[in-house]
Parts: structure tokens; C-alpha cells; sequence
């Protein structure tokens, strides 16, 4: 089935996936399939063999929740001026602290009863610098409990193995391929494909409720000035990548946990993301530029909407010049 047909059937704005882009300068790619099943299937057993590990730790979502919640605005999530954030309005207030759209009102709420004894936080019991810390050091081991049985509540819930490019002939015509197939993303840069360094290939599985809330892959461990994704197995529902429009806060979740696990896609859609339906051996590709004043150009901000039946499998791979320092790269002029 193509593209287009697994858009229809989902529902998806038809208008804004792409078959292929080829324009001069374009900001992203959406090639033709150029991986058959077989290719696909291999590169999936490679990386079972190497051995699947967990995306995200849960220990640095920790060390993000206990810094920042001693800085966080509570006040901006008590929609209703009552002095007091509910549920609804705490699981807002916790899905922008965490960037986890999956944390629903019934992980808030329990998380505000193991951190305060109570199932609604008071504004005015914040307002005390004491209370505050309290809170922070509480929050670390009240979230890791939800988190250690309900693991799609991190800002990133999947598998992946690293695998080198010098491992078959495969792995060495798809680094070639991506490099070839990424040249209308430099039509007016000063450096051609040949110049491109190309870090390992990281190929991630999506399980039910699998997700990566909006992040941009430039910035750490250094500025990836290209990204590769290219889809290996296709869920049966669900597992869009989104590209997100311009001046999107990468922690605004405006909507609750359940409706986003659901539509993900058609809700950002509704606010100008160009979506795509992932299918395999096709790949997604786009660059991550950065304005004058510091901010991500579009659309280096992007989502991978969760998977709500099936499984995902892709292969992602980022590329810049240059390596920044602690960037472990590899070059493939010759090949």
C-alpha cells in the first residue's frame, strides 16, 4: 500500500504528506522506497542480535524533574483561579516539566499525593521556598515509581542498538545512499555530500504507547546538522513522525494524555505539523538549522507520535561537517 493510501486510512491531511521533495533548498526529504523487505528485515536482525537497550534512562528524567521543579511556574496551570491545581491542571503543569504528553491526571495525582499527602497541590503551600524543595526531592522518587511500571511516561519510551557501518555490505550502501539521497538538502550550502561524517546507525523499536515527545536532534552531543530516519516496519495504527511548525515550544502539551496517545498526529496537523505515515524503506530526512537569534529553524523540532497498535521499527542517523568534540563519527567519502 502506499503512502498516500495509509494516510487515507488514518485520517491524515493528504495535502501535507509528501510523496518527494526535490525542490532546490528544500527544509526535508521524502524519498521513495529504497530498502526492499528483505533489507529491512536484516537490518532489524542485526540489531536484535546486538542487543536491545532501553532509548532513554529514567535516571535523567529524575535529575531534569528535581532541577527544574525548584524554578517551574505552577501558577501559569491553575486554569480556573482556584489557588489549587487539580489533577487535570497538575498533569498539564507535569507533562511540561517532564515533555511527557503521555503523563495523565491519574499519574499526577498520585504523584502529588506521594510527594505532599494530598491529591491537589496548593498553590500558596508552593509559594514556600521550603515546601518547594521538599517537593523537588519528593517528586524524584514519586515519579520513578510511576515510571518504573508505566515507562511510556518519560518524554522518550523505546529500544535501540548502534550499529557500524563497517558491518556488511548493507551498512555500507546505506551509508552511501544517505548521503546521495541527502544533496537537495545542500543546494545552497558551501560543502557537498562527500563531506558528510555520518554517526553510527541507530536502529530504535516503537512498542504499543512508544513516543519521543517534541525534541530537536541538533545540540547534543554537538550540532547534527543533517537527520536520517528511515522507516524499517510499519505499525498497524499510530507512529507518525510530525515536523513541527515554527516557534513551537518543545514542553507546550495542550492536550490531555489519553486524546494525544490517540491523535497525535491529526492534533498537531490541527497546528500546522507536516506529518508523515511511516512506511518501509522509505525515508524521512531534513535539516537542522539554526537562526541568527539561536533559535531552531523549522523543522529541526519533531515528533514521533506514539504507537497505539503494532510495532515500529526505523533507522535513524544524523550527520554534520564536521565531528564536534565527544561526537563519534564516521567518514564514507570512499565509498
Amino acid at each position: 500500500m502506499t503512502s498516500t493510501g495509509k494516510a487515507a486510512n488514518r485520517g491524515l491531511v493528504i495535502a501535507r504528506v509528501v510523496p518527494i521533495l526535490l525542490a532546490v533548498d528544500t527544509p526535508y526529504l521524502w524519498t521513495e522506497p529504497f530498502l526492499t523487505g528483505d533489507d529491512c528485515a536484516h537490518l532489524i536482525s542485526l540489531a536484535r542480535a546486538k542487543g536491545m537497550k532501553p532509548s532513554f534512562a529514567k535516571e535523567r528524567a529524575m535529575q531534569r524533574l528535581v532541577f527544574q521543579t525548584r524554578s517551574f511556574s505552577f501558577h501559569l496551570f491553575d486554569f480556573d483561579a482556584s489557588g489549587d491545581l487539580s489533577g487535570l491542571e497538575l498533569a498539564a503543569a507535569a507533562r511540561s516539566l517532564l515533555n511527557a504528553p503521555l503523563f495523565s491526571a491519574q499519574d499526577a495525582r498520585a504523584w502529588s499525593f506521594a510527594s505532599t499527602g494530598k491529591p491537589n497541590l496548593s498553590l500558596a503551600w508552593l509559594d514556600d521556598d521550603d515546601n518547594l524543595a521538599t517537593l523537588a526531592l519528593r517528586s524524584r522518587e514519586a515519579a520513578a515509581r510511576i515510571i518504573e511500571h508505566r515507562p511510556e511516561r518519560l518524554a522518550r519510551h523505546s529500544f535501540q542498538a548502534s550499529l557500524p557501518w563497517d558491518v556488511g555490505e548493507l551498512l555500507a550502501a546505506l551509508a552511501f545512499q544517505l548521503k546521495i539521497r541527502a544533496q537537495p538538502l545542500l543546494a545552497n550550502s558551501s560543502w557537498s555530500y562527500l563531506e558528510l561524517q555520518v554517526e553510527p546507525l541507530q536502529v530504535i523499536r516503537y512498542t504499543k504507547n512508544g513516543h519521543y515527545a517534541p525534541h530537536s536532534d541538533s545540540g547534543w552531543p554537538g550540532h547534527r546538522r543533517l537527520s536520517f530516519l528511515v522507516y524499517l516496519q510499519a505499525p498497524i495504527k499510530g507512529g507518525e513522525t510530525c515536523l513541527l511548525p515554527a516557534g513551537w515550544n518543545f514542553s507546550l502539551h495542550p492536550w490531555g494524555a489519553g486524546r494525544y496517545r490517540m491523535h497525535c498526529a491529526e492534533l498537531l496537523q490541527a497546528v500546522g505539523a507536516v506529518c508523515f505515515c511511516p512506511v518501509p524503506g522509505r525515508m524521512l530526512a531534513w535539516r537542522n538549522d539554526w537562526n541568527a537569534d539561536g533559535s531552531l529553524e523549522v523543522p529541526g523540532a519533531h515528533v514521533a507520535c506514539p504507537v497505539v497498535e503494532g510495532e515500529k521499527w526505523v533507522a535513524s542517523a544524523w550527520a554534520s561537517q564536521t565531528c564536534d568534540q565527544g561526537t563519534v563519527c564516521q567518514t564514507h567519502a570512499g565509498r
